[in-house]
């Protein structure tokens, strides 16, 4: 978090929350209003001091006031770049595991956190699905997957095989303890 958010946090420690303003959509984007931000500073600002509370509220600390995000589905959007996921704030993440829901969207596990695979990099990453015993996994067993059948593929990604389990769409958000709508208190 920058140091001037820090200090105004001590300075202003009651400003009121704000929520329904700022949402992040599927593909990594902040929405002030229904309208994307398309000023790179402002991105960057919100980037740089976004966190989550103890309940699972993810938000943007704008000096005093914690502005709530509501999340289309999850408080992390990760871009494969050159074998590698990286946030929609800009971190590199190294993951544990991956999920395909039964609506066919993919996520990424790392520690406590789950991003959504932004969907231009989907294709890319299906056709990289393996079997278990690492033969190419074939389009029914994918389909199994989303289906939520009980099957487990694999992903090799950086040099690094990971589990990919099914899913639920309805379930994400419970598993992974976030709160995609935050209200007020």
């Amino acid at each position: 978090m920058d140091a001037a958010v820090i200090a105004a946090l001590a300075k202003w420690p009651n400003v009121p929350a704000v929520f329904g303003w700022l949402r992040l959509d599927r593909r990594g984007n902040w929405l002030i209003r229904e309208q994307q931000i398309r000023q790179p500073a402002l991105a960057a600002f919100i980037n740089r001091n976004y966190a989550s509370d103890e309940l699972g509220r993810h938000f943007f600390q704008n000096g005093p006031q914690r502005v709530f995000v509501d999340l289309d589905y999850a408080p992390w959007v990760v871009r494969l770049e050159a074998e590698r996921l990286v946030t929609h704030t800009g971190e590199i993440v190294t993951a544990d595991g991956g999920h395909i829901d039964d609506e066919g969207n993919m996520l990424f596990v790392w520690g406590k956190h789950a991003g959504l695979l932004d969907d231009r990099d989907l294709p890319a990453v299906l056709g990289g699905l393996q079997q278990l015993d690492g033969s190419p996994a074939e389009e029914s067993m994918i389909l199994q997957a989303i289906e939520q059948a009980d099957t487990t593929l694999a992903l090799g990604l950086g040099g690094r095989r990971l589990p990919v389990r099914p899913i639920r769409r309805d379930e994400v958000a419970g598993h992974f303890g976030f709160d995609p709508a935050p209200t007020a208190d």
